[in-house]
């Protein structure tokens, strides 16, 4: 038995490595609060129990972390094709065009965070145009799904729009197999060349902000212009796919 608990006492020194340790400790502090958590729960409670909380109270820390890190920009195009980044607008106003960059990973953690950094609608933003680029989503989650759909009916009881732009054939098929933006929005799929689909979304919304009331008739087909076929309003272009 003696030699048995000294074979186990060189083992667990061998384990530990202050390398390591200092390594974990300089990466930031939630990864040092979840070691020290660890170690000290190893010594209260079974050691399977400690790893599984330490497991639990990492994954934890890592969404509450990463739902703070989403950062939405409004991105402004000048007439010589520069973009510039700018704060949103804390409320969209009457004619207005705005297109929103998120920066940072979007999932249901962030979704009411990413709701939140949108400018608000009030009774002035009438026939306006929100353009939201979702390039590099992977998914849309339910949350996100909702926020989205509540977002774009809030727009279409003012006259305005939604419009999303992405590259994930995921996320098109998403939006359009669960009718997510309704009749107050539209889908761009974006490709392989940047802003193509994002200044075609940009282009239309312009367009469609820079026409009058009166163009239309009581049905909502335009009467003269370009020929429009959506089958709820008329006077916007239909999903499009930028090749």
């Amino acid at each position: 038995m003696p030699a048995l608990a000294g074979l186990l006492i060189v083992v667990g020194v061998s384990t530990v490595k202050p390398a390591k340790l200092l390594a974990v400790g300089k990466t930031g502090p939630v990864p040092l609060t979840v070691m020290l958590t660890t170690l000290v729960l190893t010594l209260l409670m079974p050691l399977q129990y400690a790893v599984l909380v330490g497991v639990g109270l990492s994954v934890l820390l890592f969404v509450i972390g990463q739902s703070s890190r989403l950062v939405t920009r409004r991105l402004v195009m000048g007439a010589d094709d520069r973009v510039i980044e700018t704060n949103p607008p804390g409320s969209l106003g009457e004619r207005e065009v705005v297109v929103l960059q998120p920066y940072g990973p979007i999932f249901f953690a962030t979704a009411n965070s990413l709701r939140s950094q949108m400018p608000d609608l009030t009774p002035a933003s009438r026939r306006s145009v929100v353009i939201l680029r979702l390039r590099g989503a992977d998914d849309a989650g339910a949350t996100l799904l909702e926020v989205l759909r509540t977002y774009a009916a809030g727009l279409g009881d003012l006259g305005s729009r939604l419009v999303i732009v992405t590259d994930n054939e995921r996320l098109v098929r998403q939006l359009q197999t669960d009718d997510t933006l309704g009749s107050a929005g539209s889908v761009y799929q974006g490709t392989a060349v940047i802003w193509e689909a994002t200044r075609e979304a940009y282009e239309d919304a312009v367009a469609w902000v820079a026409q009058d009331d009166e163009e239309f008739s009581d049905q909502g087909q335009p009467s003269s212009g370009r020929a429009y076929h959506d089958p709820h309003e008329g006077d916007w272009p239909p999903d499009q796919m930028a090749l």
